[in-house]
């Protein structure tokens, strides 16, 4: 790989991400000129009669797993936003309801729809805040019951996407093992139930199945690959809430190494790919959050970052205001991924299942490919770790990361070993 191709690969994909950015800021422009907030307020008010957005505090119960509404409700108060701003300023400024902690976020948006709600708007600059492309323009003219409809099919649509470009890579049989299994040990069945979250992790797979796509075509090489992870990355933190970056860092890399056991290219240059594909990912993820940030800044509105809540910088960050433990992050996804009965059996499939590949894959010599693989884990754990306080505060949504990657490390080493001649060493 030539740095002068790397470099060009690197400006078109820098390219790339500066046209979503303004698609998705015009976007979002057109949807929160056109939104009707009396008729949100309706909507949302119909919602909170039919128990769709939780119970007294918030949150949704499915097989033992709690669904938090805190993401919807914080997000959909933008849209009951009736004060006057510039068109361009109040999509980049998002100004939300302020929570008010013990009461739940939900009950300040429902006294809001109610028309006694003492909270005040604050700027919510610090996401780009792209669900609003999907929830402002259905909740002008429809119901809740009606958007949670279209975030199943979106997700439905998406998890199709996922489950073809997989079945490409490893073969179809594998490709529904590795989603079957989080489907169980996680809530993802159950997404459609929290917007912003179903349209986040659609997002995250329709990116993977990109990447999937790109690494099997070969098109363009490793430099191609990276620069569709640096967009996927790009596109996904438009639509997301810090939820889990580190999973499309995973499957970036799998995307990337799965594409070298289907067509048993030598398996070091495609690991390195693989990690130069997890890097891309995150670097455009990092890049598309940082072009909000300046994209306030360049407002004049304020100086640099005041806007930015100074507990969530101690908040996210390593341990946070509780110092720092090693491996406390990991021990808390890792924990919330066995917490339930589904859960529990669904990751000692996973582990029995990946004993078994690596009993055989030892036998035949494959033990190095089975340690690429397990190599793609440390950027993901990493990025767990450099973020333990938000990890940890926030286990029930980012622990989604444990159970998809378990099952697609499961499926990508069966795979491998069923795979009759590998050059696992060769350069």
């Amino acid at each position: 790989m030539s740095l002068p191709v790397l470099f060009g690969a690197l400006w078109r994909a820098l390219a790339g991400l500066l046209v979503l950015a303004l698609l998705g800021l015009a976007g979002l422009v057109v949807a929160d000129q056109t939104r009707r907030p009396d008729a949100i307020a309706a909507a949302i008010g119909q919602g909170f009669a039919e128990g769709r957005l939780g119970g007294a505090d918030g949150f949704d119960r499915i097989w033992g797993r709690e669904l938090s509404h805190f993401s919807e409700c914080i997000g959909l108060s933008t849209a009951l936003n009736r004060e006057a701003y510039a068109p361009g300023w109040f999509t980049i400024a998002s100004p939300a309801l302020q929570w008010a902690p013990p009461s739940p976020m939900c009950r300040t948006l429902q006294d809001e729809v109610e028309g006694h709600s003492s909270s005040r708007y604050y700027p919510y600059a610090r996401y780009w805040h792209g669900y609003r492309l999907l929830t402002e323009p259905i909740l002008s003219y429809f119901s809740y019951a009606a958007l949670q409809g279209a975030c199943a099919a979106l997700l439905a649509l998406a998890g199709l996407a996922l489950f073809v470009a997989a079945g490409r890579a490893v073969g179809f049989a594998l490709a529904a093992l590795a989603l079957l299994l989080p489907g169980l040990a996680t809530e993802s069945l159950w997404l459609w139930l929290t917007p912003t979250h179903a349209i986040s992790f659609a997002s995250l797979m329709l990116g993977a199945a990109l990447l999937m796509r790109q690494a099997r075509g070969g098109e363009g090489g490793a430099p191609a690959l990276a620069a569709s992870a640096f967009l996927a990355g790009g596109a996904y933190n438009f639509f997301d809430f810090l939820y889990n970056p580190d999973l499309l860092v995973f499957l970036a890399g799998w995307a990337g190494l799965m594409a070298s056991a289907r067509d048993g290219s030598p398996l070091v240059p495609r690991l390195r790919q693989a990690v130069l594909a997890q890097g891309a990912a995150l670097i455009g993820y990092i890049a598309m959050w940082a072009l909000k940030w300046l994209l306030v800044y360049a407002s004049g509105r304020y100086g640099f970052m005041p806007w930015f809540p100074s507990g969530d910088i101690n908040r996210w960050l390593a341990g946070g205001e509780h110092g720092f433990v090693p491996l406390a992050a990991t021990l808390a996804v890792l924990g919330y991924s066995v917490d339930t009965l589904p859960s529990a059996l669904a990751m000692a499939a996973c582990g029995l299942g990946f004993m078994a590949a690596a009993a055989l894959a030892l036998r035949q010599g494959k033990g190095f490919c089975l340690l690429a693989l397990g190599a793609l884990w440390l950027a993901p754990i990493a990025m767990l770790e450099a973020k333990a306080g938000h990890t940890i505060a926030h286990a029930p949504f980012v622990g989604r990361f444990v159970p998809w990657a378990a099952a697609f490390t499961l499926a990508g080493a069966l795979f491998i070993v069923r795979q009759p001649s590998l050059r696992p060493r060769s350069a």
